[in-house]
């Protein structure tokens, strides 16, 4: 039970993880196309360059001077940080800045980049998520399917796996067909308690007739 809810927050961890970056992504554009359209579009100047303070890190982020529409000079620091700087010294950047709250700028350039970072990271998580939604989706119609429409064998008990970092168990069975004399090794699902089999005691697979590598090892009386 204990491993079992261990997985059950992984996988809450990553689906709420892929949500945020979405959100996060969202949120960054939306305030980005908002100021573009209702902000002062104005030119500046790249003055500085500064390093993210990280230990082991190359990155930077361009330090931008820029008058607004009331003559005041104002300086704006970009607080997203890229290992290549697509900025120069020098250079002159376009923006847009809010003529109520001037320190609310966006940049024309690398300014997709700090949208595309959480939505990319998003869809990495997304993608995560999704891909063991699929696999237990799968698992859990062929185990329907083969409990209705399979064979059903007697696999010896060879042995299991044990993943030590959550205490986790898999049975491991041989069978061998007595028609073709093909030896299959069948993999059982990773159970939270410690098997009570003995050395080459049946153990009940079911497979798919002319496919026996669809399978479905039941472990129910695995304690």
């Amino acid at each position: 039970m204990k491993n079992t809810l261990g997985s059950y927050l992984v996988f809450g961890a990553f689906s709420l993880a892929s949500i945020g970056c979405a959100i996060l992504s969202y949120h960054l554009w939306h305030q980005r196309t908002h100021l573009m359209e209702a902000g002062i579009k104005t030119t500046g100047t790249v003055v500085g360059l500064q390093e993210s303070g990280k230990s082991n890190s190359n990155s930077v982020a361009p330090v931008i001077e820029f008058v607004t529409a009331s003559g005041e000079l104002k300086t704006y620091s970009s607080n997203f940080y890229t290992n290549i700087s697509p900025f120069t010294m020098g250079e002159k950047a376009v923006l847009w800045y809010n003529p109520a709250a001037p320190d609310e700028v966006v940049l024309e350039k690398d300014g997709l980049m700090e949208v595309m970072v959480p939505l990319l990271l998003s869809l990495a998580f997304g993608s995560v998520v999704g891909g063991v939604v699929i696999w237990s989706e799968w698992r859990r119609r062929l185990k329907k399917w083969l409990l209705a429409h399979g064979r059903k064998v007697q696999a010896a008990f060879k042995g299991y796996k044990h993943k030590t970092e959550n205490n986790l168990f898999s049975a491991q069975c041989e069978w061998t067909d007595p028609y073709t004399k093909q030896t299959y090794v069948f993999k059982g699902e990773w159970l939270p308690d410690g098997p009570n089999f003995k050395l080459d005691d049946p153990v009940p697979v079911w497979i798919v007739p002319k496919n026996p590598l669809l399978y479905w090892v039941d472990t129910s009386g695995w304690v």
